[in-house]
C-alpha cells in the first residue's frame, strides 16, 4: 500500500508572542526561530505540543494553527 505524507510547515498565528515563548528555553535570533519551526524534529514537537493549537478545515485540507 502506498502512503504520501506531507511534511509542511506549521500555521503559526502571533508569531511575535511564539517567538517570545520560544526564546525563553532558546538562544538565537528570528531567523533561528524560523530554521526550527519550518524543520521537523522531534524538538520542534516537544515545542509546538506546549502552545494553544486549533484545526481548521480549508477546501479538503486540514492545518493545525499554533497560537
Amino acid at each position: 500500500m502506498k502512503t504520501e505524507n506531507i511534511i509542511s510547515a506549521p500555521r503559526v498565528e502571533g508569531v511575535e508572542d511564539v517567538f517570545e515563548k520560544w526564546k525563553q528555553n532558546h538562544l538565537g535570533t528570528f531567523s533561528d526561530f524560523y530554521r526550527f519551526i519550518t524543520t521537523p524534529s522531534a524538538e520542534r514537537d516537544e515545542f509546538l505540543k506546549t502552545l494553544h493549537s486549533e484545526t481548521g478545515i480549508h477546501g479538503s485540507a486540514v492545518s493545525v494553527t499554533y497560537k
